[in-house]
């Protein structure tokens, strides 16, 4: 089970956070979405929303709604992270 009482890094994607939380690298992580690292590093840097597929899969493995990824996205590209 994740650890919730760590406070989340202001500067961290969600997608990063909630990854380490559970102990996935990114390479695990590119594995179980079958994608590559590349996409993984631009979504944790806040450079692309993961979309249609993607969402789906990230969400699943991260064990949360597809909305949290897009709403952290959205936040971080109007600079509220």
């Amino acid at each position: 089970m994740p650890d919730r009482t760590q406070p989340r890094k202001t500067n961290d994607s969600y997608i990063a956070n909630r990854r380490r939380e559970l102990g996935i690298t990114q390479s695990q992580l590119c594995s179980m979405v079958r994608c590559s690292h590349n996409a993984v590093s631009r979504w944790e840097a806040g450079k692309y929303c993961p979309g249609g597929r993607y969402l789906i899969q990230l969400a699943q493995v991260l064990a949360c709604d597809p909305s949290d990824i897009v709403a952290d996205y959205n936040n971080r590209k109007e600079g509220g992270a």
